[in-house]
């Protein structure tokens, strides 16, 4: 299977908000007018604004578009809309380095206050022998509750050229404070993290995502290298045309994040 890191692919917040200027228009007034925080969970829910877009966003046959998840992802997508941080798209050294890299406890910080982290395409997986299909992780948006230091997490799975929506996986939120032991705390109570579940995908350098440990053990590794400068950042611009049965490109700037020593 062929891992795809050669450009930024269309990220779930264009595929859900392609209007984005005009659906937060409402929340950030509303917010000020209130005083209200919306990097807070609680505070952001309590705005009406957010009950009429949720409303307006919402699938009327019901399913995960009209479930709590929508809430959570509009809550991330409001705050990466206004924090303005480009998305970072993880390429596929950069991702063998934070999956088998030697990391000790340490404190790191994010890069911003949210932001949307892509993995490359294909090489995570999340799902289990016996259970849900597995579906491939296109990244994760993380937001950071600056009051209570809390780091918010929702993962993002199943972005296909022959689905339309996508399906999207919370993570409860995590206290920054023990940040720095999520970098080499075992996660997985039978077997090491990340290794894959998928009958013959270790072959292929592929890896498995099954619990919130493992999501904050990814991310905190990301970032505590590219705070270190073992993995590098660069920015990028969009443009090119994608080959025929390649990945839909984002129409958004970028940063890519990859290993110094990376061609």
């Amino acid at each position: 299977m062929s891992l795809h890191d050669d450009y930024l692919r269309i990220t779930p917040f264009e595929i859900a908000f392609p209007d984005a200027d005009v659906v937060f228009a409402p929340i950030r007034e509303e917010s000020v007018a209130r005083g209200l925080d919306p990097r807070d969970p609680h505070e952001f829910t309590l705005l009406g604004s957010v009950g009429s877009v949720l409303t307006e966003l919402r699938d009327p046959a019901g399913g995960p578009a009209g479930s709590a998840e929508l809430g959570t992802l509009l809550y991330h997508g409001y705050n990466l809309h206004g924090g303005g941080a480009r998305p970072h798209l993880l390429s596929v050294a950069a991702a063998r380095h934070a999956v088998d890299g030697r990391f000790t406890a340490s404190e790191w910080e994010l890069p911003h206050g949210a932001g949307y982290l892509q993995l490359p395409q294909h090489m995570f997986w999340m799902g289990s022998e016996g259970g849900d299909a597995a579906e491939s992780v296109d990244g994760m948006f993380w937001t950071e509750e600056p009051l209570r230091k809390i780091l918010h997490v929702l993962l993002v799975l199943g972005i296909r050229g022959d689905r339309e929506g996508f399906t999207v996986v919370p993570v409860p939120g995590a206290p920054l404070r023990e940040s720095g032991r999520w970098l080499e705390e075992e996660a997985r109570d039978e077997g090491p993290d990340f290794a894959a579940t998928l009958p013959g995908s270790e072959l292929a350098g592929l890896h498995s995502i099954a619990t919130a440990g493992e999501v904050l053990k990814l991310l905190a590794r990301v970032f505590s290298a590219m705070a270190g400068g073992s993995l590098g950042v660069g920015e990028r611009v969009p443009g090119g045309e994608p080959a025929p049965g390649q990945p839909i490109p984002s129409a958004a700037k970028w940063c890519r994040i990859e290993a110094p020593h990376a061609p």
